[in-house]
């Protein structure tokens, strides 16, 4: 294996100047100089053993992400964006797969640490109920010194900064948009109980309603994991119910997903026997059948602000909860036709407006 020295020895020059030359400093190297030893790493081939250079610097430069569920698209594609964001910077992003397990999650903390890795986004601590659902977890979080940014979901017993979307207002103008098209009966499919971005839609949808002067508690509300296969069977024995809601608003695109299919099999409609608007914004929205109307999630400025944050987080001067605007994305499965998918006046609030 080519080593520094063997680069030293070829520009003719000292092991040290080749480490000034590769490191851009900390002393200067003379122009001249640099170009042979630059010649050198090329016709030699040399590349830098990052894990020394780990050790001597203990940290190794990569950006951790643990995510609940790599399968569920929107998480999916949340990783992808922070994996361009990582690479734009020079960062190798290494990915953990929690299964919203908090042991899973805290062995990939601790695997991170292990590894030096220093900079870790995190969704899935914030999913758990209390801080006694997640120890493992927490401990190892208190015991860091891994900088940690909470994505999505809120932390629940942990220290760390935040990025989060405005759930609520987004569940808000989702509900608002249903009810501007003559609705009243209007259910949700909701996530699990105790996940704050749930909870947040849920608060969302109520206060459209009550805001309409309609009773929350008079509507059906059904709950899922975030995926399709739960939504499906979660929403399989409404269609009989003489009490059907006219429309969903459904907390995930993923649950839209089995919704959709649910429906088909039974021959409802959608849009025509039962409206749907979704939440995410996930690409295979736009592929599904009617294409799905749904709030979208800034994913690009999630990862770009996460990134950004997790480089500040020494600094006393950072915001510990960050919240970024959403917008609705207006398709045909709320009941709007081409003509109307770009009606600015459907969207009341202008921190949210329609695409």
């Amino acid at each position: 294996m080519v080593t520094r020295n063997d680069v030293a020895k070829a520009a003719g020059t000292s092991s040290a100047v080749v480490s000034y030359v590769l490191n851009n400093g900390p002393r200067p190297v003379a122009e001249a100089t640099r170009r042979k030893v630059m010649r050198a790493v090329r016709e030699l081939s040399y590349r830098p053993n990052q894990i020394a250079r780990s050790l001597r610097t203990a940290d190794s430069k990569s950006l951790g992400l643990i995510v609940p569920d790599i399968s569920n698209p929107f998480f999916a594609e949340l990783a992808l964006e922070i994996e361009r964001c990582a690479a734009a910077h020079g960062s190798l992003l290494l990915l953990g797969n929690s299964m919203q397990d908090d042991a899973r999650q805290a062995s990939y903390l601790a695997a991170f640490a292990d590894q030096l890795v220093h900079r870790i986004c995190i969704v899935g601590a914030g999913q758990l109920a209390s801080e006694a659902e997640a120890p493992l977890t927490n401990a190892q979080i208190a015991g860091g010194p891994p900088n940690v940014v909470f994505i999505d979901r809120l932390p629940t017993g942990a220290n760390g900064i935040t990025v989060c979307v405005d759930n609520e207002q987004g569940a808000f103008v989702a509900t608002r948009h249903l009810l501007d098209h003559g609705l009243t009966r209007i259910g949700m499919l909701a996530g699990p109980v105790g996940v704050s971005s749930a909870d947040e839609r849920e608060r969302g949808w109520r206060r459209a309603l009550l805001e309409a002067e309609i009773d929350p508690s008079t509507q059906v509300v059904v709950r899922s994991d975030f995926n399709r296969y739960a939504a499906h069977d979660a929403v399989g024995a409404l269609w009989g119910r003489d009490d059907l809601p006219q429309a969903f608003f459904v907390q995930s695109d993923e649950q839209s997903i089995g919704v959709l299919r649910a429906a088909a099999q039974v021959g409802v409609a959608v849009p025509r026997d039962v409206a749907i608007v979704s939440f995410d914004g996930i690409r295979e929205s736009a592929f599904t059948v009617p294409p799905l109307t749904t709030v979208r999630q800034p994913l690009q400025l999630i990862a770009e602000t996460a990134y950004s944050l997790l480089e500040q987080t020494d600094d006393p001067g950072v915001p510990k909860s960050t919240m970024l605007p959403v917008s609705l994305v207006i398709r045909s499965s709320c009941g709007c036709g081409a003509a109307t998918a770009h009606n600015m006046s459907l969207v009341e609030n202008p921190r949210i407006p329609a695409e």
